[in-house]
């Protein structure tokens, strides 16, 4: 297990990308100097093991690495690409599998000017992108062309950005009074299947009926379905249809408590009351949470927590939180937005008892995705970038500290 204390692991983790940001040095190739890159006297971690390999290089050629040896081994004059590594720690690049790449009517420039630069700068190199196309033209600019483009122009080296992984439907989210009829559904499957979709996302208005319909089509056209599951649905029932991914710490709470039926059927939001969240999580039944473990694990949910999201819920009157550094790299009109976010968060009930209630629902989010993973459920890394003080790149560190709180070590 690696042992590098909490505190030092966002200075710590280095990828090699940003090292070659960070320091490299470009020199004419002579006859006698090779064109691959050499990152020199780094402190390499195996992430699969946690050995640490103190004072070594790293050869790259082609992207790929070619060689790790002892940095004494090393002759210097025969690289002509070379960064020092300078005795920091190395791992490979970090998967953010929750995030926005884009929004409706962001600018492009946000993106690619501000958003993946910041990524590649804290070492994330792949995205799992949640809402990548629009289901209107108005929710542009930036919809699934251009993020196809992106895409394509990434992998080429033509833009510089962290891979995307996957890109996702829009979020299938009916208002309460539409009713899907079969066939829409099923074609609805058939549109983002020809758009050659990797996911599609699911969100907390649709109906329990719609989602069946669409995840028995997704199955065949071998389409994920993940998100927010149906309001009306509990985990159970939702991983038994075939839920690929559970997206965030909220509905492992709502089904562990005694009006979890009550609550789902009458619900008209993804957020509960303070009353609820009290109850949810003084009344919570530890059986019942292993039961749900014990059928994500044998239909193969995963489970993406976001904690950084309740975080925000549950520090967003501290104005230690809502003054970070890290402000100073968020355009000013989003800023605001964020801001007026986490005062609406505080407007739902500022008094202690509502405050209490939010810290409660976030501390206990922690405590059951320890659980999850002591029970075998697979667990992702994902941010929710583009979120209320979710800092694109930054938060994937908080988001490994949060999984650390947890208490996953950080080889889990």
């Amino acid at each position: 297990m690696v042992t590098i204390h909490q505190k030092t692991v966002i200075g710590l983790f280095l990828t090699l990308l940003f090292l070659l940001a960070a320091n490299t040095n470009f020199a004419q190739i002579t006859e006698n100097q090779s064109s691959k890159l050499l990152i020199h006297n780094g402190n390499i971690i195996n992430i699969k093991n946690g050995e640490i390999l103190y004072n070594h290089s790293i050869v790259v050629s082609d992207g790929v690495i070619e060689s790790i040896m002892p940095a004494t081994n090393v002759k210097l004059n025969s690289y002509s690409i070379y960064t020092d590594a300078n005795g920091k720690f190395v791992i490979p690049g970090i998967w953010d599998m929750h995030a926005h790449m884009r929004a409706d009517n962001l600018p492009p420039f946000i993106t690619t000017e501000w958003m993946m630069p910041l990524l590649i700068a804290n070492g994330v190199t792949g995205v799992r992108d949640m809402t990548s196309s629009c289901q209107y033209d108005s929710q542009g600019p930036v919809c699934l062309d251009q993020m196809r483009k992106w895409q394509n122009e990434i992998e080429s080296g033509k833009l510089l950005g962290p891979r995307l992984l996957a890109l996702s439907s829009y979020q299938i989210n009916p208002d309460w009074n539409y009713q899907f009829c079969e066939q829409e559904a099923r074609a609805l499957v058939h549109q983002f299947s020809n758009q050659n979709l990797d996911l599609i996302k699911i969100y907390f208005r649709l109906s329990p009926k719609a989602y069946s319909w669409i995840i028995d089509e997704s199955e065949k056209l071998n389409i994920d379905v993940g998100g927010h599951i149906p309001i009306r649905m509990s985990v159970i029932e939702a991983s038994e249809k075939g839920l690929r991914s559970l997206e965030h710490a909220r509905d492992l709470l709502f089904d562990c408590y005694p009006e979890s039926n009550k609550f789902r059927k009458e619900a008209k939001s993804q957020d509960p009351s303070v009353k609820i969240m009290h109850q949810m999580v003084d009344e919570f039944d530890e059986n019942i949470l292993n039961e749900i473990f014990e059928v994500m694990i044998k239909n193969n949910t995963w489970y993406v927590p976001t904690h950084v999201t309740r975080r925000m819920e549950a520090y967003a009157d501290d104005p230690n939180f809502r003054n970070d550094f890290r402000n100073e790299y968020i355009p000013e009109m989003l800023l605001a937005s964020w801001l007026k976010d986490a005062d609406n968060v505080i407007a739902m009930d500022s008094t202690k008892n509502g405050r209490d209630a939010f810290m409660k629902f976030y501390k206990k989010g922690l405590e059951i995705t320890a659980n999850a993973h002591k029970s075998g459920v697979r667990i992702l890394l994902g941010t929710d970038g583009g979120d209320t003080f979710v800092y694109p790149g930054f938060s994937v560190h908080d988001e490994l500290q949060e999984l650390v709180l947890a208490g996953l070590t950080p080889l889990a």
